[in-house]
């Protein structure tokens, strides 16, 4: 797939995914810190609820960042929007770090998700060029094992940083410290004159684009499938180390070091999945990626079901497998599908808005699931986020049988 690549690809390839994987070191910080940030801040009335109004406030931004940054990629260039998303991360993760109220940390992680969120649409606009159309689905399969195995890296990192005695604003402001340092080489190779300048479609051609994808019925089940994916998604991502903590009874240190799986398990799915992509029918991709939510949505049931007497280890067992059915479909939906949709002129935007509504739904995983959890325990909370996403499984395998129907009568 990538042989005869030159130089500068190669350069362009690393710096994208190292990119990336700080980004989630970035990121994943406030998942690992929540429990010594609401430790220190009991006294104020801080409680998993604050915490997850935070991290709820953060997602909406970052759901607007993925249009807004989707669009910015696409007419100004994907290396624009991929490094305004790294100054971003660096100077919100400074000030998080120097947070002390309730509004200035709202403000700093909100600031720090809205610019993240332009990375993500630039990698896949940039993407788009690298790649072959018959390699499509493997060539973004690996650039997704940058935030796959990133947030697997950095919650490994993290979970050191923990054992070795580093308070929770050390997990803010050394990861910013180490993306500023890698923001010097991304400059550098972005810029480089070697590499060939980005090609940019006139704007009536982009907006004409833009019209043809919304009106594309397939493009918006994209959407509604994401919306759940992320919902999944972002629950993992956020609450796994408290779940460890709190019904696996495992010290916080162990539960960001067992949490560290989940995107590991995603990691061996996108490359499963991504081989799949090109060697199926573009009729037939959709079945994969409602497939692996129903999946999913069937262990989250499972879990619910004998929540309270899994042992640790099957307990991050389960949500590994679960991790397995959800992150590879994902990745294939604001990857290589959204590429598939979006084309030349709009693969950034269709990125974005995948993303971006399925970061609507992710927005329930702070505040709603916490409610939830608090209200009516963990095993509620899983058996929601299971039902909901078998439901919308079902809609997607009957969107993608119907769609198969008109193709073949067509």
């Amino acid at each position: 797939m990538m042989k005869g690549w030159s130089r500068s690809q190669w350069m362009v390839l690393t710096v994208l995914m190292v990119g990336y994987t700080l980004f989630y070191l970035c990121r994943s910080n406030l998942s690992v810190a929540r429990g010594l940030i609401i430790d220190e801040q009991a006294a104020e009335g801080w409680t998993k609820a604050t915490i997850g109004l935070i991290t709820s406030t953060a997602t909406a931004f970052y759901a607007l960042g993925k249009f807004i940054g989707g669009a910015v990629a696409d007419k100004h260039g994907g290396r624009t929007a991929f490094l305004a998303g790294v100054f971003g991360a660096v100077v919100f993760n400074l000030l998080f770090a120097m947070g002390g109220a309730v509004p200035f940390f709202t403000l700093a992680w909100a600031g720090n998700r809205f610019f993240q969120a332009f990375g993500w649409p630039g990698i896949v606009k940039l993407s788009g060029g690298l790649f072959p159309s018959h390699a499509i689905g493997r060539g973004m399969a690996i650039v997704s094992l940058s935030y796959l195995f990133g947030d697997f890296i950095s919650r490994k990192i993290l979970g050191w940083m923990l054992l070795a005695g580093l308070g929770w604003r050390q997990l803010f402001l050394f990861p910013a410290l180490a993306l500023l340092a890698f923001s010097v080489a991304a400059v550098f190779v972005l810029r480089s004159k070697e590499l060939p300048m980005e090609e940019r479609s006139e704007p009536h051609v982009r907006r004409e684009a833009r019209k043809n994808l919304f009106k594309a019925p397939a493009f918006w089940a994209a959407c509604g499938l994401s919306f759940a994916f992320t919902l999944a998604r972002e629950t993992m991502a956020e609450w796994t180390p408290t779940v460890l903590t709190e019904v696996g009874k495992l010290p916080p240190s162990a539960a960001a070091d067992q949490s560290a799986y989940i995107p590991l398990a995603g990691g061996v799915s996108v490359l499963m999945v991504g081989w799949i992509f090109d060697r199926v029918a573009p009729h037939t991709r959709g079945l994969v990626v409602a497939g692996g939510l129903a999946l999913g949505g069937l262990i989250f049931i499972g879990m619910a079901w004998q929540l309270h007497s899994l042992p640790p280890l099957l307990l991050t067992l389960g949500t590994a497998c679960a991790a397995f059915a959800f992150l590879g479909p994902h990745a294939l939906l604001v990857g290589a599908v959204s590429l598939d949709l979006g084309g030349d002129e709009t693969s950034a935007t269709a990125s974005g808005w995948i993303d971006g509504v399925g970061y609507i739904g992710g927005m329930i995983s702070g505040y709603g699931v916490a409610a939830l959890a608090v209200s009516w325990g963990w095993q509620s909370a899983f058996a929601s986020l299971g039902g909901l996403s078998l439901i919308a499984a079902l809609l997607g395998i009957i969107h993608v049988i119907r769609s198969r129907q008109v193709h073949a009568g067509a």
